[in-house]
């Protein structure tokens, strides 16, 4: 009597990443993750959008924040998180850049178009910068106080699925905040944490709760990932972030005014 073909999430397929015959949630043979995609419309767009897609995989996050960004870290099939980063970081540009202008503006100060487009330029050049360096003091952080001692091209690959997870939600909260009132001390604090004080506006508590909520999130995703206790990952991570972020700063200051006495010279831009 013949039996019928195995049915259902644990009947033999090809796997995706390396094409054995696999079954379960996970390939025996590459650790794929095998697990259908969300149910329902988000499943149609996960779909259509591929696996390892920008969407799929943000969508995957959004419902394991903590345990889906490890995971994926840590998954050997997957291998676009640098792109993923990139497609996060253009997103964030998009709306801190403006954001910085009219903080700027806000002081007083005059900008023209040109210096405008100039500013633009350099200030991503400075998200680049402030990028590397705080990947760089973050991973040497955590290498002195956690046990296990993890490869730095394993640590690039958490950092760019967690930052990428979190810039685009970072870059909404600009607009929400703006959306909220025109409130200079909000925007100061979302583009220069700490700069904004004054009254406890809406969007003054936004940016702040922001801010604190983003800094657990990713204290929690380190100590999970280093395994290495709240208490040690917590300090470690302001500690390697607020000094990231004043290298990042000078360094990026003084890149631009290079570049900027370049482009005066070579009649780019105008005194």
């Amino acid at each position: 009597m013949t039996m019928p073909a195995a049915t259902g999430s644990n009947a033999p397929r090809p796997c995706p990443g390396c094409g054995a015959a696999a079954g379960g949630n996970f390939c025996a043979v590459c650790g794929t993750d095998l697990r259908p995609p969300t149910a329902g419309l988000l499943g149609s767009l996960v779909e259509s959008a591929g696996r390892d897609s920008y969407v799929t995989v943000y969508l995957q996050l959004l419902g394991a924040p903590i345990r889906g960004v490890i995971a994926r870290a840590e998954d050997p099939s997957y291998r676009r998180h640098l792109a993923f980063l990139l497609t996060s970081i253009g997103m964030f540009a998009a709306v801190f850049i403006p954001t910085l202008f009219r903080v700027y503006v806000s002081s007083g100060r005059e900008i023209s178009a040109e210096r405008k487009a100039w500013a633009a330029l350099t200030s991503q050049l400075g998200i680049y910068i402030g990028t590397a360096i705080t990947i760089v003091m973050l991973y040497y952080t955590f290498r002195l106080i956690a046990r296990e001692r993890k490869p730095f091209r394993q640590y690039l690959k958490l950092w760019a699925i967690w930052a990428g997870f979190m810039l685009p939600i970072y870059a909404l909260m600009h607009v929400v905040v703006q959306v909220l009132g025109d409130d200079m001390r909000a925007a100061s604090m979302l583009v220069a944490p700490g700069q904004g004080d004054g009254a406890l506006t809406p969007a003054f508590l936004l940016a702040l709760g922001t801010i604190i909520v983003l800094i657990v999130y990713g204290a929690i995703v380190h100590a999970r990932y280093w395994r290495v206790a709240m208490w040690k990952a917590v300090p470690a991570y302001l500690a390697a972030n607020v000094g990231a972020y004043h290298v990042s700063y000078w360094v990026a200051f003084y890149v631009a005014v290079l570049l900027s006495h370049i482009a005066l010279a070579v009649g780019y831009l105008r005194a």
